[in-house]
């Protein structure tokens, strides 16, 4: 056994090991993979449910901590009329994916002229808000760069 002489005192690495384990935490097996969103990917990736409200599926890699989702805050629906409309977040049909429904009509929402847009922002880093993140801790890669932090935009775009 190897042992180290430190501070006057003779150690063992592994009594030192166990030492620094119980300071600052052992590293995770192996590098986890980036919590990112999957979905949605195209335009035609949203809907509206019998009210006429936006409702659009945010399908991510590892399950959502739903009591991250802070909606008007980390999640986000602007629309060509209105800024930061207002918004419900659920959990979607899996504990990866959240519904986003907008609180107003989509003709409240949009004015084609001659086209309509939307996009729903989902943030990993955020000043004034805390950010998304997995069931198990790990921070949003908004922006896919494999870290954690970032922000998320996707544009629908309705053509007039």
């Amino acid at each position: 056994m190897k042992h180290l002489f430190t501070y006057g005192r003779l150690l063992s690495i592994g009594a030192l090991t166990l030492c620094l384990m119980a300071v600052v935490g052992c590293p995770p097996d192996g590098t986890p993979e980036p919590f990112q969103i999957v979905r949605p990917v195209s335009s035609q990736d949203w809907d509206t449910n019998a009210d006429g409200q936006l409702v659009m599926v945010v399908e991510f890699t590892h399950a959502v901590n739903m009591s991250s989702l802070a909606p008007g805050m980390n999640v986000i629906l602007d629309t060509n009329e209105v800024t930061n409309a207002e918004i419900t977040v659920a959990r979607g049909d899996t504990n990866k994916e959240i519904v986003i429904t907008s609180a107003a009509r989509s003709g409240d929402l949009l004015s084609f002229t001659p086209d309509a847009w939307f996009t729903v922002t989902v943030k990993g880093e955020c000043w004034y808000a805390p950010p998304v993140r997995s069931a198990a801790g790990v921070r949003l890669d908004g922006n896919s760069d494999g870290v954690g932090g970032g922000v998320f935009d996707h544009t629908y775009t309705l053509i007039g």
